[in-house]
């Protein structure tokens, strides 16, 4: 600056044009040394040791900033699971909000192509004085193939994309991450960070495995302890925001947030989650002679549950429950969570879900209030779950007992009615000691089964199974008569 100065006549018109020719001299060697900075990658002009200030006014400076990736997040509740505070299992937005939740993130310069998540690997988002968080701050990438918006003609070769997928409740692969245990099989390890996880969330994607993101869910069979699962969509209005380059980033509502690039706002990543599975909730009740639910039953009586069953109706149904499966978090059809198997069989079971007592391997544990039903059992009883729980004010719902659902991964084509039949084994114990000694008693097994409709079976919904168990009890009646009396003369042998 002081160079050009020194040279400057007294004459203003002279001053004007040696100005004009050391500017264009100036702006020259600007143009001759840009380079790309390595921390955001985005194109910059190198300083002149001359007329710095003067080069700020004349030439254009990129729009573009280091950018921070920010999210916000939804819950759908518009389906009939009402996502109700009071069910355990059942993610509510207070639950993503304690537990956070996970995102994989995959730059890549080909839309729709995925290799590793190279960008965030289940990276745990956490909300943290009213707002979403994460550590380490990531920054969008600048490479654009068009970048009308800065203002000049920076461009790039390629156009880098980023695609978000999003799972909750957050697990991580080991409790302990200086274990030294290695993190890339993607298995969820329990508070030891050497015992695997055996139901719930078991197993997510690894760091090296390539394609979209996929979580591996098991049906817990103690539902008390059964977690909800859900995974991230566009919201209900979908995704749609400017980009750095001028170009208009639109992703329709219910798929996944796929191929996006930097928008030319601080725009935040806005997830909907939806349940990926189908909640059911069952509670027994006795019709004790009588039609509808309610009687006693009789001291000395005992009704013995020993198995309830939900099977899908027909030889070869298109509809079911599975116990265990795969979900591909880059779901193809929208609000339809991308279910598959889970140890590479194929199709995805479609079988029955038994609830016993004692269960097996694959069965549902029994609430064991079930097992001995007597004339001073309060009813109806759940099916699973005992614990009890305060008013939720939010949905208008009174206090009343915990009503656990049984998580299980739903198999659908489409939202349709799906014809369930319902089995229910049980035994009718009456004691009787008078003749059958001490601890004595009549046992008579009954097997029912009714066909139920779950109506527009798919994830996301709860439904309600209200068991009435009709009980006639064995009754004896009598009428007595007079003796008949019927009168004939018999005329015997006389003598005479």
């Amino acid at each position: 600056m002081n160079g050009i100065l020194k040279r400057l006549p007294t004459d203003i018109q002279n001053f004007e044009n040696i100005r004009e020719i050391e500017l264009k001299k100036i702006i020259e060697m600007k143009k001759m040394n840009f380079m790309m900075t390595a921390a955001v990658g985005a194109l910059m002009l190198t300083a002149c040791t001359q007329g710095e200030e003067l080069i700020s006014e004349a030439v254009p400076q990129p729009v573009e900033e280091e950018m921070p990736i920010g999210f916000d997040t939804y819950i759908n509740s518009s389906s009939s699971v009402q996502t109700r505070a009071y069910s355990a299992g059942l993610f509510t937005s207070t639950n993503l909000q304690t537990d956070g939740f996970g995102v994989f993130a995959y730059q890549h310069t080909t839309p729709g192509t995925f290799s590793k998540p190279n960008f965030m690997f289940n990276q745990q988002v956490s909300y943290e004085s009213s707002a979403w968080t994460y550590t380490p701050l990531k920054y969008w990438p600048n490479e654009t193939t068009n970048d009308s918006k800065t203002g000049n003609d920076a461009t790039s070769a390629n156009t880098n994309y980023l695609s978000f997928f999003a799972y909750a409740p957050y697990k991580t692969t080991v409790s302990d991450k200086t274990s030294g245990l290695d993190l890339s099989d993607g298995k969820v390890y329990g508070a030891t960070a050497t015992t695997q996880v055996s139901y719930g969330i078991t197993e997510i994607v690894g760091k090296d495995d390539t394609g979209a993101p996929t979580i591996t869910y098991k049906v817990n069979p103690n539902v008390a302890e059964a977690e909800d699962l859900l995974w991230s969509t566009a919201p209900l209005s979908g995704l749609n925001y400017t980009a750095v380059n001028g170009a208009e980033i639109g992703v329709s509502s219910g798929l996944p947030l796929i191929n996006l690039v930097k928008p030319d706002t601080h725009t935040k990543i806005k997830f909907l989650f939806q349940h990926a599975l189908t909640a059911l909730r069952m509670d027994l009740n006795l019709a004790v002679d009588q039609l509808t639910k309610g009687g006693t039953l009789a001291e000395g009586t005992t009704v013995k549950v020993n198995s309830i069953t939900l099977a899908p109706k027909g030889a070869t149904p298109t509809m079911g429950f599975a116990m265990e499966g795969k979900l591909t978090l880059n779901n193809t059809s929208a609000n339809t969570p991308l279910w598959g198997p889970a140890t590479g069989e194929d199709p995805l079971s479609k079988g029955s879900i038994t609830i016993k007592p004692t269960p097996g391997a694959g069965e549902v544990q029994m609430n064991s209030g079930l097992t001995a039903i007597t004339n001073s059992t309060t009813l109806p009883l759940l099916v699973y779950g005992t614990a009890a729980v305060a008013a939720d004010p939010e949905y208008s719902i009174e206090a009343e007992p915990a009503h656990d659902a049984l998580m299980v991964i739903p198999v659908y084509d489409s939202s349709d009615d799906f014809i369930v039949t319902v089995t229910i084994d049980y035994d009718i114990e009456t004691s009787d000691e008078t003749h059958y000694g001490t601890g004595g008693k009549v046992t008579v097994t009954n097997v029912i089964s009714k066909d139920v409709t779950l109506k527009s079976f798919r994830a996301g919904r709860l439904y309600n199974l209200h068991l009435v168990l009709g009980l006639t009890s064995v009754k004896i009646d009598a009428e007595a008569q007079d003796w008949a009396v019927d009168e004939q003369t018999v005329d015997l042998p006389r003598n005479l």
